[in-house]
C-alpha cells in the first residue's frame, strides 16, 4: 500500500512538472522579450530551415528572414530547464558573429525573426545561465552516468519528488529571469 501511494504521488508530481514545462513553453512563445543561451550555431541556408520557412509561410516576420537565408546563421538556444530544456531557434545576421555560449535577447513571438541583439559574449554576474545543469552538462558523459546511477538508486520519495526543482535553471540577464516563465506547482 505504501508503495502504491509513493508511486501515485510521483506520478502526480511528474504530471505537474510536465504541465509546468508546457506552461513555461506557452508563456515563452507569448512574450516579446526574453533571453536565451546559444547552444549551437549553423548556416541558415539548409533544407531543414527551408522546411521551417514553408511551415511559416503566413508569418510575415519569418518570411522576411526566409527570403534571405544566405545572410543568416541559425542559433539554437536554451531558455530554461525544468524536467527538460526549452529550446528555441532564431535567425541571426551573419554580421553579428554569434557563437555558442553567447546570451542573446530574443522576441519569441517573432519566431525565426526573433533575434534582437547579443546581450553578452561572456557570462557575467548580471547575465548568465543560472542553475546546476547546463546544456553541455546535461549532454556530457558524466551527467549521463550520474543520471543513470541516480535512477538506479533507491532514494527517499521526497528527494525523488523535488528533483525537478533541484535541477531547474535558466537564463538570468539584465533583470529578466527564466523564473518569470515558470508557474508554481500549485498552479499546474
Amino acid at each position: 500500500m505504501k508503495s502504491l501511494i509513493a508511486l501515485l504521488a510521483a506520478a502526480l508530481t511528474t504530471g505537474c512538472a510536465s504541465t509546468a514545462t508546457k506552461n513555461a513553453l506557452g508563456e515563452f512563445t507569448r512574450v516579446d522579450k526574453a533571453y536565451a543561451q546559444v547552444v549551437d550555431v549553423f548556416d541558415a541556408d539548409r533544407y531543414i530551415v527551408r522546411s521551417r520557412c514553408a511551415e511559416l509561410k503566413d508569418h510575415k516576420p519569418s518570411q522576411e528572414v526566409c527570403a534571405h537565408l544566405q545572410d543568416f546563421d541559425m542559433a539554437r538556444t536554451a531558455v530554461l530547464r525544468l524536467n527538460r530544456f526549452i529550446l528555441s531557434t532564431v535567425a541571426v545576421p551573419k554580421t553579428e558573429k554569434v557563437k555558442e555560449g553567447d546570451i542573446i535577447e530574443v522576441d519569441p513571438s517573432r519566431q525565426l525573426a526573433g533575434f534582437k541583439r547579443i546581450a553578452t559574449h561572456e557570462p557575467s554576474e548580471t547575465c548568465k545561465w543560472d542553475g546546476p545543469i547546463t546544456w553541455k552538462g546535461e549532454n556530457s558523459l558524466p551527467a549521463t552516468m550520474a543520471g543513470f546511477f541516480a535512477g538506479m538508486l533507491v532514494i527517499p520519495t521526497v528527494v525523488l519528488l523535488s528533483s525537478d526543482d533541484i535541477l531547474a535553471g535558466g537564463v538570468v540577464c539584465e533583470g529578466w529571469s527564466y523564473k518569470s516563465l515558470v508557474k508554481t506547482p500549485s498552479q499546474s
